[in-house]
C-alpha cells in the first residue's frame, strides 16, 4: 500500500482536497475490481502545518487534525493548490509557509515522490525542489515564476512534467492528469488506463498553451515600464519602434530592454507579440471576421509570420483555434 499525504493549509483549494479523496478511492475500487480480494493500493491522509477547524477559505466547515509532527515518511506527497486573490497575496501566503516548505523538503530527502499542480507548485519552488529542473505550473504564473524563481526551468506549455521523483502539473483540472501520473508511476499502466477511461481523462492532452491568456505583470515598482505597458496595451495595432520608445523615455536602448525584462519577465517584443495574439484570439472567439481582417486589426500584414507566431504561442493554427473556442 502506498502512503499518500496531501498537504493542505487554511487557504488550500477545496476541489484539490475533495478530488484527491474521490480519485484515490476510485483507484482502490478499480484495483479491487481487477484483482478481487486485493488490499487497497493507496492510503490517503490529509495533513496540515497547523490544525484546521472551522470555516475554510471557501466558506465550508472543515476540520483537519493531522499535523506535520511527529514526522512520518510518505511514499507520495501532494501539495494542494492555493486560493488567492492576487499575486501579492500569493507571495505573502508562501512567505508564511515555512513549516510546509521545510516538511516538503524533508519528505523529498526521505525518498518520497513529491507532486503538485496549479499554484501548489509554488510551495515546491519555495522549497527549492524545482531549481534547475524542467517543470510546469498554471499558465498565469509564468511571469511570476520568472521573477520570483528564476532558477526553475519552466515549460509553461506542458500540462504535465515528470522529473525523477517530482511531478508537476498545470492549471486547475490538470490535477486529474497529475493523479493519473501518480497512479501510473506507482501502480502500473493497466490500472492507470482503466482509471483514465472511468474518469474521462484525456491523458494525451499534453499542452495547456491553447488555454493560456496574456496575463501582464504590473506588480513591480518601475513606473516608467508600467507606463510603457499601458501604452503598448492601448496602441499594439500600430507600428511601434522600441528604440524610439527608449529614446522618448530618455534611456539607452539596452537599459530600456533590461528594465522592461526585469519588470515584466519578457522582452518588449515578446510582450507586444503576446498582446497582438491575445487580441487575435478574442476576435477568433467572438467574431466571424476573416483572417485578413483579424490580422489588420491586430497589426499584422504577413499571413505566414502571423500564423507561425500564433501556432508557436497557442499550439494551434488560427483556424483550429476558432473551431475549438468560437462562442
Amino acid at each position: 500500500m502506498k502512503k499518500i499525504y496531501l498537504l493542505a493549509t487554511d487557504i488550500s483549494s477545496m476541489p484539490n482536497i475533495c478530488t484527491a479523496i474521490d480519485l484515490f478511492s476510485t483507484a482502490n475500487i478499480l484495483c479491487n475490481m481487477q484483482s478481487p480480494g486485493t488490499p487497497p493500493m493507496f492510503e490517503l491522509k490529509i495533513v496540515a502545518p497547523d490544525k484546521i477547524s472551522g470555516t475554510y477559505c471557501n466558506g465550508l466547515d472543515v476540520s483537519i487534525n493531522n499535523g506535520l509532527k511527529p514526522f512520518e515518511k510518505a511514499d507520495i506527497v501532494i501539495a494542494a493548490g492555493f486560493i488567492y486573490r492576487n499575486i501579492a497575496e500569493l507571495v505573502e501566503k508562501v512567505q508564511n509557509s515555512e513549516k510546509s516548505v521545510n516538511w516538503l523538503r524533508r519528505q523529498y530527502e526521505s525518498e518520497a515522490i513529491v507532486c503538485a499542480a496549479c499554484s501548489g507548485t509554488v510551495l515546491l519552488a519555495e522549497a527549492k525542489l524545482l531549481d534547475n529542473i524542467t517543470t510546469t505550473t498554471s499558465w498565469w504564473l509564468d511571469d511570476f515564476y520568472r521573477k520570483h524563481y528564476p532558477k526553475v526551468k519552466l515549460n509553461i506549455d506542458q500540462m504535465l512534467v515528470e522529473h525523477n521523483r517530482i511531478i508537476t502539473a498545470g492549471a486547475a483540472t490538470s490535477f486529474f492528469n497529475l493523479i493519473h501520473a501518480i497512479i501510473k508511476k506507482t501502480a502500473g499502466s493497466q490500472l492507470a488506463l482503466t482509471y483514465s477511461k472511468m474518469m474521462l481523462i484525456d491523458v494525451n492532452k499534453r499542452s495547456q498553451a491553447q488555454y493560456a491568456m496574456h496575463n501582464p505583470v504590473f506588480d513591480h515598482s518601475d513606473n516608467m515600464i508600467a507606463n510603457v505597458q499601458l501604452y503598448l496595451n492601448k496602441h499594439f495595432q500600430n507600428k511601434i519602434d522600441i528604440k524610439k520608445m527608449a529614446s522618448h523615455h530618455a534611456v539607452s536602448y539596452r537599459t530600456f530592454i533590461r528594465r522592461f525584462a526585469k519588470a515584466t519577465g519578457v522582452s518588449p517584443t515578446k510582450y507586444l507579440q503576446r498582446i497582438k495574439i491575445e487580441a487575435a484570439k478574442s476576435l477568433l472567439e467572438t467574431s466571424d471576421l476573416n483572417m485578413d481582417s483579424i490580422m489588420e486589426r491586430v497589426g499584422y500584414s504577413d499571413p505566414a509570420s502571423f500564423s507561425q507566431l500564433f501556432k508557436k504561442i497557442t499550439q494551434l493554427t488560427p483556424t483550429a483555434y476558432r473551431k475549438k473556442f468560437l462562442q
